[in-house]
């Protein structure tokens, strides 16, 4: 198996319409799904989802084994996180999508990505409609976590 791909780790929440905005736009070779046992079959309604525009990826879950244990939620971040390093030459071909998760499923994967600076994403929209709601217009929008919090860090 080859080094150059490009990965996307998201978390899997109850909103699959942001997924599917982050994998039509990001286009990677490989997901991995960071679900909770309550939100994995979420993943089959992404995968079979006409709003899915672009399928030309293979996957994988790994499951978060206690969504309300927020050091539980950092270790399976980082197991994600370091299992899609082993997959690339370069940290800039990962990409994280925290946008369906809950609060500590993107605590936790906020933390496990900061160390390796790895690009996130999160939307911006026209109006304030739901991300799938074909009427509203989302851009999505990237950022690297380090530079992003030391940025946060300056702000008075």
């Amino acid at each position: 198996m080859g080094k150059k791909r490009k990965i996307l780790i998201c978390t899997v929440g109850f909103t699959p319409e942001s997924i599917i905005l982050g994998i039509n736009d990001y286009k990677p070779d490989y997901c991995i799904f960071l679900p909770s046992d309550k939100s994995k079959d979420k993943i089959g309604l992404i995968l079979d989802s006409n709003q899915l525009t672009y399928k030309s990826f293979k996957y994988e879950q790994i499951l978060l084994k206690n969504v309300f244990d927020f050091q539980q939620c950092i270790k399976d971040s980082r197991d994600a996180v370091n299992k899609a390093l082993s997959m690339v030459s370069n940290e800039n071909d990962i990409c994280v999508n925290f946008i369906s998760g809950t609060s500590i499923m993107t605590a936790g994967i906020t933390i496990a990505s900061y160390s390796h600076n790895l690009k996130g994403m999160y939307y911006k929209c026209e109006d304030y409609d739901y991300v799938g709601d074909p009427r509203g217009k989302c851009l999505v929008m990237y950022f690297r976590f380090q530079e992003s919090l030391a940025d946060l860090a300056n702000i008075s």
